[in-house]
């Protein structure tokens, strides 16, 4: 894997994900700044450092939120979380075989 490739798991304060689906995840880079910044703690790091030349840390690859951030009360209505609700089965036909479904994103 590439450095520019590293990507950090993004957790609440309760270290809890912040996003089911997708997993929100950000750049190494992205990391550092808000650990820097003080807005999250680092729970895990990759075995690469990442220097300047004032410190050098290990680069992040999961992080948590200093504080806490309330989830959604309502989960948007969107073909994605509805597959997710009915764990990928057609509820019109009753069939597990998800061979022939699809999600139609518009654009």
């Amino acid at each position: 894997m590439r450095e520019t490739d590293a990507t950090a798991l993004l957790l609440n304060a309760d270290f809890r994900p912040v996003s089911l689906f997708p997993l929100l995840v950000v750049s190494w880079q992205e990391a550092v700044r808000h650990l820097v910044r003080g807005r999250v703690a680092v729970a895990a790091g990759h075995g690469r450092w990442v220097r300047s030349p004032s410190m050098a840390l290990r680069s992040p690859s999961v992080v948590a939120l200093e504080r806490y951030r309330k989830p959604r009360e309502a989960v948007p209505f969107t073909p994605c979380n509805a597959f997710l609700r009915n764990r990928f089965t057609c509820q019109y036909y009753s069939c597990a075989s998800t061979a022939w479904l699809s999600v139609r994103w518009r654009s």
